[in-house]
């Protein structure tokens, strides 16, 4: 794969993350803090793809998760129309930033909302509730043969083998991803590079304790096992 790209965007974004971090605390912070969400998820990508750095990215992937809560927290910034700010969460390997997204929300919900369904079966298994996670996976199948969302089918077959500590049917879910990775509405070097959804799912089964495995560039098993760093280099929100 080639990854000049990533090397010729790298500076650009340390210099962008070094700016926009300078503006936390100005009448400019609300736009600051949406852009580090995002600038930050991209400096993960980069830090795995370029540098080979998973736990630098593993940092990254906090930040983001940070920015994200604030949002959602003080401005009621969706959650549900992507599941970027959670998965961010997961894959920081941050012990407390993942509790707090398991009761994160928005003020109103659309409990028959396809990325409504999509946050809350993560939820479930960040907060240990198959009770949950049943009732997602069967809003799951009927949500995943609708128009547009048939690219997440595979979400099925992973969750079912979370709950009932199935790791072949994770992996067989997990593959399913893989196939349809760049037929789920990605977007920004994600698209190119990395799978948010598969790698997320698959390191929530590490979560429980059901080592998967992941062979595609897509998923570098290096972000996908646990490793919580001993100290996260933050923002003061």
């Amino acid at each position: 794969m080639n990854h000049r790209p990533l090397e010729e965007l790298f500076e650009n974004y340390i210099e962008d993350e070094k700016n926009l971090s300078k503006k936390i605390n100005t009448h400019e912070h609300q736009n600051a803090i949406g852009f580090l969400n995002i600038t930050t998820k991209d400096l993960a990508i980069i830090s795995m793809y370029v540098s080979k750095d998973f736990l630098a990215a593993r940092n990254y992937f906090y930040k983001s998760a940070l920015c994200g809560e604030y949002m959602v927290r003080n401005y009621d910034e969706l959650m549900d129309t992507t599941i970027y700010k959670i998965c961010s969460a997961v894959l920081s390997d941050n012990t407390e930033i993942m509790k707090r997204y398991g009761t994160l929300s928005n003020k109103v919900v659309n409990k028959n909302f396809i990325g409504y369904i999509f946050n809350t079966i993560i939820k479930a298994v960040i907060m240990n509730d198959d009770d949950e996670l049943t009732t997602q996976i069967d809003k799951l199948k009927i949500a995943t043969t609708k128009k547009g969302a048939k690219g997440f089918a595979g979400m099925i077959n992973v969750f079912e083998g979370i709950r009932d500590e199935n790791k072949e049917q994770v992996e067989i879910g997990l593959k399913e991803l893989i196939k349809t990775h760049g037929r789920r509405g990605e977007f920004g070097i994600a698209k190119s590079y990395f799978s948010f959804e598969t790698a997320t799912f698959a390191k929530l089964a590490w979560l429980r304790g059901i080592k998967v495995e992941v062979h595609s560039p897509l998923v570098p098993m290096e972000i996908v096992a646990i490793h919580e760093l001993p100290f996260y280099e933050s923002y003061v929100l």
